[in-house]
């Protein structure tokens, strides 16, 4: 029978995933100019390529018609202040669940591989902080 931690932690990070994906299509959305050509849905303002964010993916997955873009853009931008309270509040678990996951890794290396995977580590939150558009607050 799976621990009860386990499930709890398990329950946690797909409920984190969850909020994510529908908090990063939100702040995206909201922080976003515009409805881009398709051609450069994957390009930032910087010409770097990125991932297209939740209602991107929708319209390109689900072939939305432009009234339906504009209905899920306006529900996802309702619901931003409810997601950001929620992520506010399940974030520092996240954080704490994150880094004991990595300190258990880390445990398990060698000193090289301890040195490349602070490295992974740094790279990782650089990406999320880019994403995220905010700073390294860890």
């Amino acid at each position: 029978m799976i621990n009860r931690s386990i499930l709890w932690a398990a329950t946690l990070l797909l409920a984190v995933f969850a909020a994510g994906a529908v908090f990063g299509g939100v702040a995206s959305r909201a922080w976003g100019i515009g409805y881009p050509a398709p051609e450069e849905r994957r390009r930032d303002h910087t010409g770097a390529t990125r991932r297209p964010n939740y209602a991107e993916r929708l319209e390109i997955e689900l072939n939305l018609t432009m009234e339906q873009r504009a209905e899920v853009d306006s529900i996802l931008q309702r619901q931003q202040s409810e997601m950001q309270v929620l992520w506010s509040e399940m974030r520092p678990q996240f954080d704490a669940l994150r880094d004991g996951v990595r300190d258990q890794i880390m445990e398990i290396l060698y000193e090289d591989q301890q040195a490349r995977y602070r490295e992974l580590i740094a790279r990782s939150d650089r990406r999320g902080d880019r994403e995220r558009g905010t700073t390294n607050h860890r």
